[in-house]
Formats: C-alpha cells, sequence, structure tokens
C-alpha cells in the first residue's frame, strides 16, 4: 500500500466516524426530546384535574327563586348607590377624618 492509498482510507474513515457520530448525536437529541415529551405527557396526564371532582366543602353557588332574588337585591342595591354617586354635589371633596390637630383652647 502507498501513501495515498493509506490516506485515502484513512480520510474515508475518517468521514464515516465524523458522520456516524453526528447521527449518533442526532439520533441521541431526538431520543431525549421524545422522552421528554412523552414524560411531559405524563405529568399532564397524571396531574389532578381541578374542574373534575370539585371538593365538597367548597360553597356552591345557589339556583332558583332564591338566588335570583338575592341577584335581583344586590341590583337594586348597586344601582341606587350609584345613583346617590351622581346625586351628590361635586362641589365639595368628600374627605376622610381630619389631618390637622384642633385648636387648643387658650387658658
Amino acid at each position: 500500500m502507498d501513501s495515498e492509498e493509506l490516506h485515502s482510507l484513512l480520510d474515508a474513515a475518517m468521514a464515516k466516524s465524523v458522520t456516524q457520530a453526528i447521527f449518533t448525536a442526532m439520533g441521541a437529541m431526538s431520543d431525549n426530546l421524545s422522552h421528554s415529551i412523552t414524560n411531559a405527557m405524563r405529568a399532564t396526564q397524571l396531574a389532578p384535574n381541578p374542574m373534575a371532582n370539585p371538593p365538597e366543602n367548597k360553597p356552591v353557588a345557589p339556583s332558583g327563586r332564591k338566588a335570583a332574588k338575592k341577584s335581583r337585591h344586590l341590583d337594586e342595591y348597586a344601582s341606587k348607590n350609584l345613583q346617590m354617586d351622581r346625586a351628590r354635589p361635586v362641589t365639595e371633596p368628600v374627605v376622610g377624618p381630619q389631618l390637622r390637630a384642633p385648636h387648643r383652647a387658650k387658658s
């Protein structure tokens, strides 16, 4: 074997090993990706769905005539408050407790 044949065989072997290394790495990456996807899907399937079984101690919204009456009452109350707010004169601002100290009586 002369040196030309030896170099060509070495080049071919190196190219083959590099190609194999690239495909091996790509395969490992795709395997890791598929495992990650599978694990994520399993985790979502195993996670409890809060809407599937509501807890028993959770208050349930009332329904029927009683709920309608309460809702209507709240709506009337809110509309009355809104009307009162609109009727209030805007000239004087609504102020909380006085921030300055009261005058002291001189003795």
